[in-house]
């Protein structure tokens, strides 16, 4: 899930944004990948968002085997330079990128 809220401060907006992934590792095994997000295909506020928080991705990853964890992404981003830029939102939908070595797989 992923929430925008747009903060006011004199002639600058930042946007806070917060994503939450939850993830489950079903191996006995620890793993470590990395996770990348992507927007949906036609949904343009949706793509723009992500683009946003991908800012700083691939987001680094380490789950103990049999573990259950929400990874948390959350950013300040300066939206003052975008026109029309979005000033909140919130959508539970999100395609993302798991990388582990050459191993990708695309959810």
């Amino acid at each position: 899930m992923i929430k925008a809220i747009a903060i006011l401060n004199g002639k600058k907006t930042t946007l806070h944004a917060v994503c939450k992934l939850p993830l489950k590792n079903y191996s006995h095994k620890d793993v470590r990948f990395t996770v990348e997000l992507r927007g949906k295909n036609g949904d343009k506020g949706v793509k723009k968002m992500v683009t946003l928080l991908n800012a700083n991705a691939p987001y680094d990853v380490f789950l103990r085997g049999k573990e259950s964890k929400s990874i948390k992404i959350e950013k300040d981003i300066d939206v003052s330079h975008i026109k029309n830029h979005m000033e909140g939102g919130e959508f539970s939908s999100v395609n993302i990128i798991i990388k582990s070595g050459k191993k990708t797989r695309k959810l």
